[in-house]
């Protein structure tokens, strides 16, 4: 369209030697439009690039939105699962707390009836010991008494063996001294 006028103008030019003013102020006008049709080009030329742009731009920004909108559910699912995690960690820690308190009360329970069984034994044992040295002690008097009778059986046995050998001393001696002084009177006659 440029070429088209452009000639019909230049050949209409050439036949006139004096340019009119109506002419001029077409030509101007015709200048002027063709500038402002040419800006307008290069500003539809730049707005359709920065059309493209920020379809590109919008387009990128909607898979992001999307890619976002999975991440979160994503996470939200995650969060969820952790939740209920959370939950059943939860309440088996509750529930083993009261087994390890129940465990504790037991252990309790058991120390102290194993303090109390020691305290039967070692009194129990105190108990033996002192019936052992009670029985001991009876052993060692009945032992003692035993010995004692003995002894004075063997003392009352020698005694009487004593006395008799005295008495047989005695009458030995009594024999022997009347017999001596048999012999004495009669040597003596």
């Amino acid at each position: 369209m440029k070429g088209l006028f452009t000639e019909i103008f230049v050949s209409r030019s050439i036949s006139y030697h004096r340019p009119k003013p109506f002419y001029e102020n077409l030509q101007m006008e015709h200048k002027q439009v063709m500038d402002d049709l040419q800006r307008l080009q290069n500003e539809n030329k730049e707005a359709l690039e920065r059309f493209h742009e920020i379809t590109e731009e919008s387009c990128f920004y909607c898979n992001l939105q999307q890619q976002l909108q999975m991440e979160k559910s994503q996470v939200q699912y995650v969060v969820e699962k952790l939740r209920q995690e959370t939950k059943k960690v939860l309440g088996e820690w509750i529930l083993l707390q009261y087994y390890l308190d129940e465990l504790k009360a037991i252990c309790e329970k058991e120390e102290r009836v194993i303090r109390d069984l020691q305290t039967q034994e070692h009194q129990e044992q105190q108990r033996l010991e002192a019936n052992l040295q009670s029985q001991q002690k009876e052993e060692l008097i009945i032992e003692k008494k035993t010995l004692a009778g003995k002894l004075q059986n063997y003392l009352t046995v020698s005694q009487m063996r004593s006395e008799k050998l005295q008495q047989e001393i005695e009458k030995a001696s009594g024999h022997d001294e009347s017999t001596l002084q048999t012999e004495l009177q009669f040597h003596e006659h």
